[in-house]
């Protein structure tokens, strides 16, 4: 009998249904646009992040800069106003400021620039001159170098300033910088200003105090090393006298002689035994070709210093320059001026220069003899002591030489 097995069947196969493929692939394109929306975030974040953080470097470092040349600005006029005779030192209105001060780096080769600093709609520019051979009318000469961009994108700004009150103090001011410095004693710049702002209403003590207090925390700091001398000279002459003194080195420096020889015998007038007053006003009475005021100046001078042996030459200089006129005298005095500095290569020029223009300069012949002993050449010293003798034959100072040279000239033969 045969059995028969039951049918078998193959099992069937399962899988997903469309609907559930749709399904998948919906949440699966969510998860990637999240995925993608989170990665586009982070990305924006990190951007912004790195574009803020530039903006605030850019801005510090732009705030870093105007610090330090503002609070190295130096009190030397840059422009005399023809009106009142006054020079100006620091120009400001709400979209500019203009001051001298020394540039940064190699850029500071060449003295003082002057600077400005302007607001140009959205931009803050930097430009800058030598202060000697300056301009205002042509601050630049001509030269068209762009100004320097420090910053550009900002919606607004404008420049505010400390100044006078109504009852023209500075006291505000001054309390305001002390007060910075108390709530902050890192703020260096505080101290600075105060002892600017002591300068200004009269306080040379307490300007003094100020500025030790900023060479104790940077003693390489010039700027502070000067206003101290500043102090301390208003200290010890008067506060009229000292800032009479400064106003005219300021002069000096910026190439004015004529204010500066009003500023330094201002000085003098308030305090008569000012002795570097003196001398300054000589020198700038020298150089600017008045000998018979020189003179007089010096004689005070080595009336109240009488072992100053610098001011003894300057007045045998300003002496012979009246004797023998100005080409010649201007010449021996130059000349003068570049042996006491020990180039006598450049003396020798010019004391030959002042013989040729006065060939009876019996001193300078008596120069160009010490110039050529010094050298060893002793037949030009002979020739050159004898012409001075001859033109002074008591000095027994040239008839010795002379001699001397002649001697050993001869040896050399």
């Amino acid at each position: 009998m045969m059995r028969h097995r039951p049918p078998t069947f193959a099992p069937a196969h399962s899988g997903f249904t469309l609907l559930e493929v749709l399904i998948a692939m919906t949440l699966l394109a969510l998860l990637m646009a999240m995925a993608f929306g989170s990665l586009r975030g982070a990305i924006g974040i990190t951007r912004s992040g790195e574009r803020t953080i530039s903006g605030t470097n850019q801005a510090r470092t732009v705030q870093e800069f105007l610090r330090r040349q503002l609070s190295h600005a130096m009190a030397i006029p840059f422009e005399r106003m023809e009106d009142t005779g006054e020079n100006r030192v620091f120009e400001a209105d709400r979209n500019e400021l203009r001051f001298v001060a020394p540039m940064p780096g190699h850029l500071a080769n060449g003295g003082p620039h002057v600077q400005w600093i302007t607001i140009a709609g959205d931009q803050l520019l930097f430009d800058h001159a030598q202060l000697n051979g300056y301009d205002p009318d042509d601050p630049k000469a001509n030269n068209p170098r762009d100004p320097v961009l420090l910053i550009k994108g900002f919606s607004e700004a404008w420049f505010e300033y400390r100044g006078l009150d109504e009852a023209g103090e500075l006291g505000p001011a001054m309390a305001a910088f002390e007060d910075a410095y108390r709530y902050n004693p890192e703020l260096s710049d505080a101290l600075v200003w105060s002892g600017r702002v002591a300068l200004e209403l009269g306080q040379p003590n307490r300007a003094a105090n100020y500025w030790r207090q900023v060479l104790s925390e940077n003693p390489t700091d010039e700027r502070a090393a000067y206003f101290l001398k500043v102090a301390e000279s208003q200290l010890r002459w008067g506060v009229a006298a000292g800032g009479a003194y400064y106003e005219g080195q300021a002069a000096y420096a910026a190439g004015d002689l004529e204010a500066a020889l009003a500023a330094f015998l201002t000085a003098t007038q308030v305090n008569g035994r000012f002795v570097d007053a003196w001398v300054w006003a000589a020198r700038s009475s020298q150089e600017l070709r008045k000998p018979r005021e020189a003179i007089d100046l010096w004689q005070e001078v080595l009336r109240l210093d009488p072992s100053d042996e610098r001011a003894r030459w300057f007045l045998q200089a300003a002496q012979q320059e009246l004797a023998h006129g100005p080409e010649a005298g201007r010449a021996f005095a130059e000349g003068l001026e570049e042996y006491q500095q020990g180039d006598t290569e450049a003396a020798q020029e010019l004391f030959e220069r002042a013989v040729e223009a006065e060939p009876a300069f019996a001193m300078a012949w008596g120069y160009l003899g010490r110039i050529s002993f010094q050298a060893g050449d002793y037949q030009a010293a002979a020739d050159a002591y004898g012409r001075a003798t001859e033109l002074e034959p008591d000095n027994d100072d040239y008839a010795f030489f002379a001699t001397e040279a002649a001697r050993l000239a001869e040896a050399q033969e």
